[in-house]
């Protein structure tokens, strides 16, 4: 934590400088100790903060790598009206003059003060795509419960349960104001019992957020698996999706279901991009559930998941037997027979960065039957606009051309 009293709103520049110094060796020093971040306090007034600002970001320039975390408490009460009404106010504002002041200092992030007033929901809302690193827990933010106990308010539970999500650090910070401890270690020892026992009444994370989770606020640029063949690490994420391949194998469920195919008939299915085979496998499973015969040709024109493709062919033995694996371009194969039913996942991450629409479009009319069914039969693309300080910063020290990373299609 470093120095508190550095007065840089100071009416005498000569005192303005003292502070900037200090704060500038104070940061080099935790750089030196090789300190993972040093706590700033919070500035003097809410407005202005440029000269707070101006002296963090002359301060980076002595760390090596030592982050600041600037304290900024969430809610302030603040007096209006002529009946002098009090009422809590956001500090969001604050931190974003300073974010905007520093050009979003990709070293320089948010360490939020939780005190006894807590602003609105919708206000706190805008705090979940700022920077969040820790989160300093006053103990007046409790209150004591019928037996004596420190407990948080509803919007207090709330917000450290919308906190939980980011794995920010947490600091306790204060006296214990419990009357029934006998020493101070023992009643901080009953905040920090509340925190553990508020922390695990979380909801668990389901198999989709567990798979979500290493991407989020992340840039990656869209995948070109028609120019490209994948790695395998790549099809390995693909199929850890928990939602996708079960919602492709309903689909293909449904219209196993509902297909006028002969029974004494095989469905004929083309898979187009089979990749490692796992819509291969939902096609199979869906035609075992409705006790359908299915004959799949698996289209795929990566060498490397051919070999894939072949391995699980081989290992699967009789269950795959009416598997045909076929190493070519969707755009090029002719077939013998016409198919039933055409399922691919060649969808793209956004509008058709992977050309499935130039791709599907000419295969389903090449080689799907009149009365035939493709899976998707149609998708939709959205534009929704998104806050998010964090994926700003990574564009920000993305190197080449400026403008060209800003307009880059990320997923």
């Amino acid at each position: 934590k470093l120095s508190p009293g550095m007065n840089f709103d100071s009416p005498q520049p000569a005192q303005r400088a003292r502070a900037a110094k200090a704060l500038a060796e104070e940061v080099s020093l935790a750089s030196h100790l090789s300190l993972r971040a040093a706590v700033l306090p919070a500035p003097s007034s809410i407005r202005p903060v440029a000269n707070y600002a101006n002296a963090l970001l002359n301060a980076m320039n002595y760390s090596s790598g030592t982050q600041v975390w600037v304290t900024i408490p969430i809610g302030t009460v603040e007096t209006t009206g002529a009946k002098l009404e009090k009422a809590v106010t956001d500090s969001w504002e604050t931190w974003n003059t300073i974010r905007n002041l520093v050009d979003s200092h990709p070293n320089i992030a948010v360490a939020l003060e939780v005190g006894p007033h807590v602003p609105p929901r919708d206000m706190l809302d805008r705090w979940l795509a700022e920077p969040v690193r820790l989160v300093i827990l006053t103990t007046s933010a409790f209150v004591k419960n019928q037996k004596g106990y420190p407990v948080l308010s509803k919007n207090h539970q709330a917000l450290l349960k919308m906190l939980f999500t980011y794995r920010p650090y947490f600091v306790l910070s204060g006296r214990s104001q419990t009357g029934s401890a006998k020493t101070a270690n023992e009643g901080l020892k009953q905040y920090i019992q509340y925190l553990g026992h508020l922390f695990g009444k979380q909801n668990p994370p389901t198999e989709a957020d567990r798979f979500e989770a290493p991407y989020h606020d992340y840039l990656q640029t869209p995948l070109q698996p028609l120019s490209d063949n994948l790695e395998s690490q790549t099809y390995e994420t693909f199929e850890q999706d928990p939602i996708k391949y079960k919602m492709y194998g309903d689909a293909i469920t449904a219209y196993m279901s509902g297909s006028k195919v002969g029974v004494s008939e095989a469905v004929v299915c083309f898979v187009l991009g089979a990749g490692r085979g796992p819509l291969v496998k939902a096609a199979l499973a869906a035609a075992e559930t409705k006790g359908k015969r299915i004959k799949v040709y698996a289209i795929e024109k990566n060498p490397h998941a051919l070999l894939s493709l072949r391995g699980a062919k081989a290992a699967a033995g009789l269950a795959w037997d009416d598997v045909t694996i076929v190493g070519t371009d969707m755009r090029e194969w002719s077939a013998d027979v016409k198919a039933d039913l055409i399922v691919s996942e060649l969808l793209g991450s956004f509008g058709d960065n992977e050309l499935s629409p130039e791709c599907l479009n000419s295969a389903c009319a090449r080689l799907l039957k009149e009365n035939g069914t493709c899976i998707p039969k149609s998708y939709t693309s959205y534009l929704v606009p998104i806050s998010s300080s964090k994926l700003r910063e990574e564009l920000g020290l993305l190197r080449g051309n400026r403008l060209a990373n800003h307009e880059t299609p990320y997923v």
